[in-house]
């Protein structure tokens, strides 16, 4: 991998060298493995709570990381909140989701969205 952080230090050595047997995300719904030191994981924070159903289709993805990992995982916002601040508003001088985005949104969310409790 050709990636590299300012200091020129590449991500992938830093995960071999620094953490236990870790699980990351790809942006797929698959978990990927890596094996290094171990250590013990507290919890995990992602920027954005996707609001989809984890891969055993009951609960939601973060859920399903505490069930089968044994730690909380949080988000720092939601796609209902982008969604809320976006739908029908100017950023930049142009509405990002119209309602032709957030209908489609609406249907994806049906299949593969979180159920409200």
């Amino acid at each position: 991998p050709d990636e590299m952080f300012a200091d020129g230090v590449s991500p992938w050595s830093l995960r071999q060298a620094n953490f236990g047997y870790d699980i990351y995300t790809t942006a797929s719904p698959q978990a990927q493995n890596g094996k290094a030191q171990a250590v013990t994981i507290k919890g995990l924070m992602v920027s954005l709570n996707r609001m989809e159903v984890g891969l055993g289709g009951k609960v939601s993805a973060l859920d399903e990381i505490k069930e089968k990992y044994g730690f909380e995982a949080k988000a720092i916002v939601t796609m209902a909140e982008v969604v809320e601040h976006l739908y029908n508003k100017p950023y930049k001088g142009k509405i990002v989701i119209e309602d032709n985005i957030k209908a489609a949104l609406d249907e994806y969310y049906k299949q593969y969205g979180i159920k409200a409790e």
